[in-house]
């Protein structure tokens, strides 16, 4: 490791260790919740999938309505997609949380750019599951979203092509 990647390896477990000490002391719920969240990213750049999950989770419990809630759920199935593909968590224990991830930010942030990316991961989650109608309800309002001239359809494409099927409409 070089100088630079042990002094950033440095800061975010300092930043953790801060965060968590500050915790049993801060004022009101919303200070907890910016702890909760500036922890969950201290773990996420040191790849702690785990920890980092558990501290957005905890972040949007202690308020629901933090303006960074829609990304932290993303991030939250985003974690449990990488302990997943490394065999760390189990399938039938990741896979409802990734969904609900994906799926409340598809449905409670339709504003927030990431829900774009949560509609294409719910189009491939039910693809998976055998359930193409219900996939393309997810790819069809991606590419409405999108519009026919930005060149993101061509994501749609891939992940058709990848299963074998067709367009969705």
């Amino acid at each position: 490791m070089n100088d630079d990647s042990e002094s950033a390896v440095a800061a975010y477990e300092k930043g953790i260790g801060v965060f968590a000490d500050a915790l049993p002391v801060l004022p009101n719920e919303e200070t907890r919740c910016m702890a909760f969240y500036m922890m969950g990213l201290d773990y996420w750049y040191l790849e702690q999938w785990q920890p980092a999950a558990d501290s957005f989770l905890a972040s949007i419990e202690a308020d629901p309505q933090f303006r960074f809630a829609g990304a932290m759920h993303w991030l939250i199935s985003e974690c449990y997609e990488k302990l997943k593909a490394a065999g760390q968590v189990r399938s039938e224990d990741a896979d409802p949380v990734i969904e609900w991830g994906y799926q409340t930010v598809f449905d409670q942030y339709p504003d927030d750019p990431i829900v774009e990316h949560a509609a294409l991961r719910l189009g491939e989650i039910n693809l998976a599951r055998g359930l193409p109608v219900t996939a393309c309800v997810y790819f069809n309002w991606f590419l409405d979203r999108a519009g026919v001239q930005d060149g993101r359809a061509g994501e749609v494409r891939r992940i058709l092509e990848g299963k074998g099927i067709g367009g969705c409409r």
